[in-house]
Order: structure tokens, then C-alpha cells, then sequence
């Protein structure tokens, strides 16, 4: 574990180096904070158990619940703008489809696991399908469908995946044959092509800014930094002191929070040193896991952490929700099932019988 943890901490000083050299000091504020992050995952994977991982479960799915109550009344209050996209109690409406594809990923580990309570996860698995239909995101349908679909591959359940298979089949012939609907409204299935075009700054940039430091990169959130220099952003803001309006504003005044894509985000803050050490501290820790379960593809532990990577690689071609406030915390915190290993099964300890049957056996040998 010490060893694992030392190419962490070598790549978070390398990050902070860069940062301060490059006088992002927002990025060395988020290295920091990812810092704290990763202690927490940390100490997690020393200590973390099955009953205490699946206890994190319920409570994150607990708190989907919440968060769907909440997106609900949202868009009560807005229903008659059909374009509008719920935040529940998230930041942004990506972030809150971000969590609610781990929410999908852990109700479907928890129908292979837990067969007795298919009924509840079933519910909660339709309540933030439909809250993933408030919040307006595109990409994050297929990471989620593509996430859960490998749990069940990978566990072996073929009548479940059949079953999804289907189930997402129809929605998504509902959402190609009628993409009209006012409530798919917000899904914005008639602009796909632009909604796409529009990242194309995003890349560009982050490309550009790539070739200017290819080794080490411009630090953590080297996008966000770089744009705020070049925008009057904050200046406005000071002005007006409008705090309703600051992130408004924000991508209208060419603020960029990051490069809508992870691979080009990793490699402009990062640089190519940092991004492949980075991969290769992800890579570390789930080897280690895959290793601690005895190399079992089909274990439900090992196909929950493959479906979430793969979705999490699925959203970051178009997006890169894992750099959020919010959601880097829940990544880092689901990253520290890593530390789970296989649970030892012990023989049951012999019987002790009781004292009265040791008497009643023993009169019985003297009288014969």
C-alpha cells in the first residue's frame, strides 16, 4: 500500500510544482484539495471492508433519492420551459448526471448482489434514470448504459442484460424516431451536431496550449487559469457584485472550466510526464484490487470498478466531470473500494456441548 501511495503523492507534488512555477494559484488551491482527497482515499483503502463499502453504497443510493426529489420540484418550478435542465444539488447539470451514472452503475451491482431487494433497487435505479432526463445530459446516457451493461456482462447475468438491453433499446428508438417530444426537450436531440461543434474551441485551445508545454503541462485547472487571464470575468464581477450572475457569465466572458475532453485536459495541465503518471497510479490500484481477487474477472467488486472507469472514459470523450468540485470527491471516494479484498471464508469452530451433556454422558458409562 505504501508503495502504491507513493507514486500518488509523487505525482500530486509534481502537479503542485508545475502550478506554482506556472503562477496558477487556483490550481495550487485544487491540488491541495485534491491532496485532502486523496488522504481520505487513503485511509479508506487501509481500513475499508465489504459490509463498510456496501454501507457507502446505501448511502450514496439514499442520497440519489434525495437529489431526484429535489431535481423533481426544479423542474415543477420551470415546466413550462421545456429546455430546462435540472441541477438538483449540484453546481452544474453535467455534475448531477455525473452522480447519477454511479447511482445506476451501483443499483445494477446491487441487483446482482442482492437479489432480494430488486424490487427497491429497481425503483431507484427508474428514479434517477428519469433524473438523468432532467438534468439534459447526452454523453452521460451512454457512459451510464455502457457502465452498467459491463456489471452484468462481466457478472455473467445474461437475462439481466438482455433485459437492459431491451429497455434501452426502446429508449433509445423513442429518442431517435421522436426526437420532438417536448419532454425530450431538454435532451436537445436536434442539435447534437452543434452541441459537439461548439467543444471544438475547447480542443483547440487545449491542443495549442499542449504544444507550448508538452512535458509538464500548466498545472492543475491550467485551462480555467490561462482563460480567466485572458477574459474580464472577475472584473465584471467586482463591479456588480452580482453573485447570481458570476458563473452565469462565465462562458460567455471565454471562461473555460476545462478542455470537454480528459485525455486533452490531462495532457495541457498535466503534460505527457504527469498523464502517464497518472494512468499509471489508476492502473496500479485497480491491478491491485484485480490481484487481491484472485484475478476473477466475474467478481461483482471487479465488474463495479471496471463499469465505472469504462463510464467514466465514455464521458470524458466529450467532457471531463471527474475535474468538478463536487464530483472529483465522489471519483476519489469510489476509487477507495480499490483496497477491498477477497473475504476469507472459515471453517465453522466444532460445537461445544454443553456441560449437562457431558454429565448425562459420563453417569451413563459408570452404570454400565
Amino acid at each position: 500500500s505504501d508503495k502504491l501511495n507513493f507514486f500518488t503523492w509523487a505525482f500530486l507534488i509534481l502537479v503542485l510544482a508545475v502550478s506554482l512555477l506556472q503562477k496558477n494559484y487556483i490550481g495550487v488551491a485544487a491540488t491541495i484539495f485534491l491532496g485532502f482527497c486523496l488522504v481520505i482515499m487513503m485511509q479508506l483503502r487501509a481500513v475499508i471492508t465489504r459490509r463498510f463499502f456496501e454501507d457507502l453504497i446505501t448511502a450514496y443510493l439514499g442520497y440519489s433519492v434525495i437529489a431526484f426529489l429535489v431535481a423533481a420540484i426544479e423542474r415543477l418550478f420551470h415546466i413550462t420551459d421545456p429546455m430546462y435542465r435540472t441541477c438538483s444539488t449540484f453546481l452544474n447539470p453535467l455534475y448531477y448526471s455525473y452522480f447519477v451514472t454511479f447511482a445506476a452503475i451501483f443499483c445494477t451491482y446491487r441487483l446482482v448482489v442482492s437479489p432480494r431487494s430488486k424490487a427497491a433497487h429497481s425503483l431507484v435505479l427508474l428514479l434517477n434514470m428519469c433524473g438523468m432526463l432532467f438534468s439534459g445530459g447526452r454523453m452521460p446516457w451512454i457512459g451510464m448504459f455502457a457502465g452498467t451493461l459491463i456489471v452484468l456482462m462481466l457478472c455473467r447475468r445474461y437475462r439481466l442484460f438482455i433485459a437492459f438491453c431491451i429497455g434501452f433499446g426502446v429508449l433509445a428508438a423513442i429518442a431517435i424516431w421522436f426526437p420532438d417530444l417536448e419532454f425530450l426537450a431538454a435532451l436537445r436531440l436536434n442539435s447534437i451536431n452543434s452541441g459537439y461543434t461548439v467543444r471544438i474551441p475547447y480542443w483547440t485551445m487545449a491542443f495549442d496550449g499542449f504544444e507550448k508545454q508538452p512535458l509538464f503541462g500548466h498545472g492543475m485547472l491550467g485551462i480555467l487559469n490561462d482563460s480567466m487571464q485572458q477574459s474580464d470575468w472577475f472584473a465584471r464581477f467586482f463591479e456588480t457584485w452580482d453573485l447570481g450572475r458570476l458563473f452565469a457569465d462565465m462562458k460567455g466572458s471565454g471562461c473555460m472550466l476545462h478542455a470537454h475532453n480528459l485525455l486533452f485536459d490531462a495532457l495541457y495541465n498535466f503534460g505527457i510526464i504527469g498523464t502517464l503518471l497518472l494512468g499509471f497510479c489508476m492502473l496500479r490500484y485497480c491491478s491491485a484490487m484485480y490481484r487481491n481477487f484472485s484475478y476473477h474477472s466475474y467478481n461483482p467488486m471487479i465488474a463495479l470498478i471496471v463499469g465505472i472507469i469504462v463510464s467514466i472514459l465514455i464521458n470524458g470523450i466529450v467532457d471531463a466531470e471527474i475535474i468538478g468540485l463536487q464530483t472529483s470527491v465522489f471519483t476519489v471516494l469510489i476509487f477507495a473500494m480499490t483496497g477491498l479484498q477477497e473475504e476469507q471464508i472459515y471453517p465453522e469452530p466444532p460445537v461445544q456441548k454443553s456441560m449437562r451433556e457431558l454429565l448425562l454422558r459420563r453417569s451413563k458409562k459408570t452404570q454400565v
